[in-house]
């Protein structure tokens, strides 16, 4: 049944979220300083950078850099529903 299939996927992907924790010793110097400056109403994350930045650095999954972390991929019905989400599906070439 694809709804069981999809129903599993996302509470694999979902059961990683218990994996992962912040290592607080890794935040920059002046972090909330820098925060408090940051013009968030009127400047775009994509613009910044900073948040993202933070938290490839201090997020952690079973205690490895988010980096190395890898998503599950999803079945079919669902890979096809979210747009450059990973695929159960072979790559054609």
């Amino acid at each position: 049944d694809p709804t069981d299939a999809v129903a599993a996927a996302w509470r694999d992907a979902y059961a990683r979220l218990a994996h992962v924790s912040i290592d607080n010793a890794r935040f920059p110097p002046g972090f909330l300083a820098t925060i408090a400056k940051i013009d968030c109403e009127h400047r775009t994350c994509s613009e910044c950078g900073f948040c993202a930045r933070v938290a490839r650095d201090v997020l952690r999954i079973d205690g490895r850099p988010l980096a190395d972390y890898s998503p599950p991929a999803l079945p079919q019905p669902l890979a096809e529903l979210l747009p450059g989400a990973p695929s159960a599906r072979p790559a054609l070439g």
